[in-house]
């Protein structure tokens, strides 16, 4: 090879040759060398080693152009690195900002967002709303300690998390997320909604749960300002179109407190402890049908009271203290209704409203008119007629406001509610306890006659249901019968429950005679108490009702065939 093929060498190989041959030009010596043994024919090689001399130079040029094939990869290598370089620090730049924009949007939402991982420990990574909504910074701490758990929902909570990230429960995630608690009141006396979301990776597998924590103290507070309005309407309502009902039931209250106040007793007991019960229930009733909640709660919180504390005895002192209270709460219902109506609301409305007494003066003035008897009892009528009496369908308006009342709060279907017969007038007056306690029968069938629209229909009954209210005048009594198509009166719990009370000979009754025990004082098939119904004194103060009219109470009822219940009150025409 010639010196100019020498110098065409890379740098390194010259090098390589130095290092390991002793000159740069070592290349050139080995070919001029193979050359000169080629031209003199010297024999003092053989012939492999002749060939491999001979293709040095071959050799060489292949290792020439391995290092530059091997330095166009590591440029193109530095330049990839170069280009990888900027792209992942965009790349970070671009995830930085995405980071930035995701904490601002989850700011914004003005929820509390955290991680807990399957101890229940919470992850560095949070929303700055979990510093007020749940009270700090919850990294690093117990989930179940951010929400200030108890020690029994700790466990509750504890056992959850090993259910859920066993991967073994046949419950998903949403009916078991149930379990957990969905709302608390922080430190601030907010109300906190929970909810809480699965975090999965690699398919099924669960990385952590996402609690999410929203502060609905504004919307509760709307819902309630909104449910008070709409309180208030329908109890003015209920006050403007029966305000002589609500009249006599204030008058009531307040003739209720005088008894209360002006008794000489050391303590109520017996017969009278019953009628001051039948009368709290009764008058819980009438206060529930005009929306008047807080009185309702302030007579059923009484009522609790006496059951409970005074069942057998009530002394004095306490019936004072009561009285002091429902009086505060009878004055504001007053206002209220004086408020909408004018100062003069329970005497005088669009017509002048004249009180019974004036009206049986009047009939005992023309008694004493020397005139024509015709003309006397045409106007006895008239007086009768106009003043005295109404038609009893409108006495039962209540009763039919009640039973829809009840199946509303009760999410039942409202029943077809029918009054047929004769409408005949009647002065309310001498049926006054009669109608007031009706209503406790209109709440029993709203609550434990009629059913559910679903048992209903698994029965293959009609889902909105039947109540029949039938009137009629036979000779001198007035015969009223209430039925509804419900699920009827279950004679044998009776019997169980009455044996319960130590009444060893209902065994022995018959299934007719044994539902009259629904009128005995404080019996009651309810196992628990609502402020609807459970005390056991309804059915015994409609009962003591008709007994004082001189009147019978009849129930028919077939529970076998589930085909209702019908109770027949037979009162003296007046």
């Amino acid at each position: 090879m010639t010196n100019e093929v020498s110098q065409e060498r890379s740098k390194r190989i010259l090098r390589q040759f130095k290092r390991y041959l002793g000159d740069k030009d070592a290349e050139v010596i080995i070919n001029d060398a193979v050359t000169s043994l080629k031209a003199s024919n010297a024999n003092c090689l053989d012939a492999t080693s002749m060939d491999i001399l001979s293709n040095f130079s071959a050799f060489i040029d292949a290792i020439a152009n391995s290092y530059e094939e091997l330095d166009e990869r590591n440029r193109i290598a530095n330049r990839n690195v170069e280009i990888s370089s900027k792209e992942l620090t965009t790349a970070l730049h671009e995830v930085e900002a995405l980071n930035l924009n995701i904490n601002a949007m989850l700011d914004s939402l003005g929820q509390a967002l955290l991680f807990f991982d399957k101890d229940g420990v919470c992850a560095p990574f949070y929303s700055k709303a979990c510093l007020t909504i749940l009270s700090g910074d919850p990294t690093g701490k117990s989930v179940m300690d951010v929400l200030g758990l108890s020690d029994d929902k700790k466990q509750t909570f504890q056992s959850w998390l090993d259910v859920i990230y066993s991967g073994q429960s046949a419950m998903d995630f949403n009916d078991l997320k149930k379990l957990l608690p969905d709302k608390l009141v922080n430190e601030n006396n907010a109300y906190i909604e929970l909810d809480y979301r699965p975090i999965y990776l690699y398919g099924e597998n669960l990385a952590g749960v996402l609690l999410i924590a929203t502060d609905v103290t504004k919307e509760r507070e709307a819902q309630e300002k909104m449910l008070t309005l709409q309180l208030a309407a329908e109890k003015t309502q209920a006050v403007s179109q029966n305000r002589n009902e609500f009249h006599e039931l204030i008058s009531d209250l307040y003739g209720f407190i005088d008894f209360m106040e002006n008794n000489n007793e050391d303590n109520v007991e017996g017969e009278e402890l019953q009628t001051l019960k039948r009368a709290l229930h009764t008058f819980k009733g009438q206060a529930g049908m005009f929306n008047m909640m807080e009185l309702t709660d302030l007579l059923h919180s009484i009522e609790s009271d006496i059951r409970y504390q005074h069942a057998q005895s009530l002394p004095l002192k306490e019936l004072q203290k009561k009285a002091k209270i429902l009086t505060q709460q009878v004055d504001k219902e007053k206002k209220f209704a004086q408020n909408i109506f004018g100062d003069h609301f329970m005497s005088q409305g669009s017509t002048r409203i004249v009180d019974n007494e004036t009206t049986f003066k009047l009939g005992e003035l023309i008694d004493k008119i020397n005139c024509d008897e015709n003309i006397k009892k045409a106007l006895e009528e008239f007086i009768f007629e106009h003043f005295l009496s109404v038609h009893i369908f409108t006495l039962f308006q209540s009763f039919k406001r009640e039973i829809t009342r009840i199946c509303e709060l009760k999410g039942k279907p409202v029943p077809e509610i029918k009054i047929c017969g004769d409408d005949i007038a009647i002065v309310p007056e001498y049926y006054g306890d009669f109608f007031k306690t009706i209503t406790h029968l209109a709440r029993n069938i709203g609550e434990h006659g009629l059913e559910s629209a679903e048992e209903r229909r698994e029965k293959n009954k009609d889902v909105s249901g039947q109540v029949n209210v039938h009137i009629e005048r036979k000779d001198q009594n007035l015969i009223i019968k209430i039925s509804d198509d419900g699920c009827g009166i279950d004679a044998e719990r009776i019997r169980m429950l009455l044996k319960k009370k130590g009444m060893k000979e209902a065994a022995k009754k018959s299934d007719e005679d044994v539902i009259y025990h629904i009128l005995d004082s404080d019996f009651s098939t309810n196992t628990g108490i609502s402020i609807t119904s459970g005390r056991g004194i309804g059915m015994n103060a409609i009962y003591m009702s008709v007994k004082n009219l001189g009147g019978d109470v009849a129930i028919n009822t077939d529970f076998k065939n589930s085909k209702g219940t019908t109770f027949i009150f037979t009162l003296p025409v007046r």
